[in-house]
């Protein structure tokens, strides 16, 4: 309770989460008696120093956050991260360059049906742009509805990727990170465009290529949704964890639940018209994942 207290306080009045935050988190509790009796490693914080150091002397011998959790069995040392960041091929060339264990990675993809997932995003950054005044979202968002920005996207997509095919433009499939990349930066000229992040197959193609098979993971939310308990078993299996508590395996699930005063809403004309631009991307995609093996998120999307 004391330790509650403390990190409650700590929070209270700050607007983010930031790096300092975060460390003066680590610091009470790495200092409190349930840190200092369960060692070096918690969730959430790596503890530096002796146990029993307390206060400035924890703080200079290295407190800080660690990189989601941590822990292992066997002295062996895990890291977990949920950035998304499939969209960044530059991500997957990094690590395998720098990681000094790239062969020890492992990345779980989660893809969303594209539409949902594409208004789902928009809703999120119309929500930072104006109830948390976040000046990057507002410079993207501008003053535009889900309509008029979602179809203009798809259009300026559909003009990048589309081909000549007796007077109609015929989507090109088959397209590389890179010439998705290019697609992107055309279609809104900023890094969020919420309709190119939906289509996942050349952004997959890019971990595909550094990475192998063993090594990736693709999971959907509608077999999440419609069998959680054996996702999560495959996640520690594909993982090499142990399987997750029994109260973990029965949760009701439930997905992206977001208050009508932060939802936004797109007319049915809209999700028409999106859904059958995703169309032959989506079929490209189960394709590219019947290929590499992933033959359940195959079957899913």
């Amino acid at each position: 309770g004391e330790l509650l207290g403390n990190i409650s306080a700590r929070l209270a009045g700050c607007a983010r989460l930031t790096a300092r935050v975060r460390r003066g988190v680590c610091v009470d509790v790495c200092r409190s008696p349930i840190g200092q009796a369960a060692g070096r490693v918690l969730p959430g914080c790596l503890c530096g120093g002796n146990r029993g150091a307390t206060g400035r002397s924890l703080l200079a011998s290295g407190a800080q956050p660690a990189c989601g959790c941590q822990g292992g069995r066997s002295g062996t040392q895990l890291a977990m991260d949920a950035t998304p960041m499939l969209h960044r091929a530059q991500a997957a060339w990094r690590m395998r360059a720098v990681m000094p264990n790239p062969r020890a990675l492992r990345f779980l993809v989660i893809l969303r049906e594209p539409v949902q997932r594409a208004v789902s995003h928009f809703s999120m950054l119309r929500f930072l742009a104006h109830s948390r005044g976040e000046a990057w979202a507002a410079l993207y968002v501008r003053n535009e509805t889900c309509d008029s920005k979602l179809t203009s996207e798809m259009d300026a997509l559909r003009r990048c990727v589309g081909g000549p095919g007796g007077g109609a433009r015929l989507p090109r499939l088959g397209l590389a990170p890179k010439a998705w990349h290019g697609c992107t930066a055309t279609a809104c000229g900023f890094h969020a465009c919420v309709v190119s992040w939906s289509l996942y197959a050349p952004q997959l193609k890019a971990w595909m290529n550094e990475f192998p098979r063993r090594q990736l993971a693709v999971l959907t939310l509608d077999e999440f949704a419609e069998a959680p308990r054996s996702a999560l078993q495959r996640i520690t299996g594909f993982l090499g964890l142990r399987s997750f508590p029994r109260m973990v395996l029965d949760w009701k699930w439930d997905w992206n639940r977001r208050s009508r005063a932060t939802r936004v809403e797109c007319a049915a004309e809209t999700l028409d018209a999106l859904r059958t631009f995703f169309r032959p991307h989506v079929r490209e995609l189960a394709e590219l994942l019947t290929r590499r093996r992933q033959l359940r998120a195959a079957a899913y999307v």
